[in-house]
């Protein structure tokens, strides 16, 4: 029997070791969309069918049952060499050590998008954040970009201490919070009328194996 586009997405993304939300975020999209299309119960539109087929390098029609069989399409060259900075714990903060360890590719897209001077790249350990970026996966974020709620971020706490968090704002607050199977993580809060000791670092734009050090 022939697979679904649904349930093609899903064993494409399970195949990659990505959980919903590190797809959607891949994907510009929001988890509830990958949930829809990977239960067929949202029609994908033609750019996002493009996007989700380049990403995985396969064809759109084996996507939509039109091919049987996968029939791999050039992915975007990976070109552009970005240092990998020590490491940094997604739980408690720690200090991101200022050694190389390796370094890792970023696809033409990303780095004609930010900038190459603009890119660093971290190892990140812990399960503050594995709905979104796996321990020993490598992190890499873009500085000197701007930042809205929801996105993922490596802040340096109280001059010292380096974490990555979900960014989110309030009129009361600015708060960094986890995104985890873990339910007993929690949030950083600083309220805005208190000393706001952090420093954010830069946005997370992109998210690889360690195996690629």
């Amino acid at each position: 029997m022939t697979k679904t586009f649904g349930q093609k997405l899903s064993d494409l993304r399970k195949k990659h070791s990505l959980t919903q939300p590190m797809l959607a975020d891949k994907l510009n999209v929001s988890q509830s969309t990958i949930t829809m299309w990977e239960n067929d119960r949202r029609a994908i539109g033609k750019e996002d069918l493009a996007a989700v087929a380049t990403f995985f390098g396969v064809s759109a029609d084996y996507l939509l049952g039109i091919q049987d069989k996968i029939k791999t399409v050039p992915v975007p060259s990976l070109s552009a060499k970005v240092n990998v900075y020590g490491s940094i714990r997604a739980g408690s903060p720690t200090f991101a050590q200022q050694e190389i360890i390796g370094n890792v590719s970023v696809s033409d897209k990303v780095e004609k998008r930010y900038g190459k001077e603009n890119l660093f790249a971290l190892m990140v350990k812990g399960n503050s954040m594995n709905l979104k970026v796996l321990p020993g996966y490598v992190a890499i974020f873009a500085k000197d970009v701007e930042i809205d709620n929801g996105d993922t971020v490596a802040v340096l706490i109280d001059g010292e201490d380096a974490t990555i968090k979900n960014y989110r704002e309030t009129s009361v607050a600015i708060m960094f919070e986890p995104q985890s199977s873990d339910p007993t993580f929690q949030p950083i809060v600083f309220p805005k009328s208190g000393v706001q000791d952090f420093r954010i670092l830069g946005k997370m734009v992109y998210v690889v194996s360690g195996d690629y050090i």
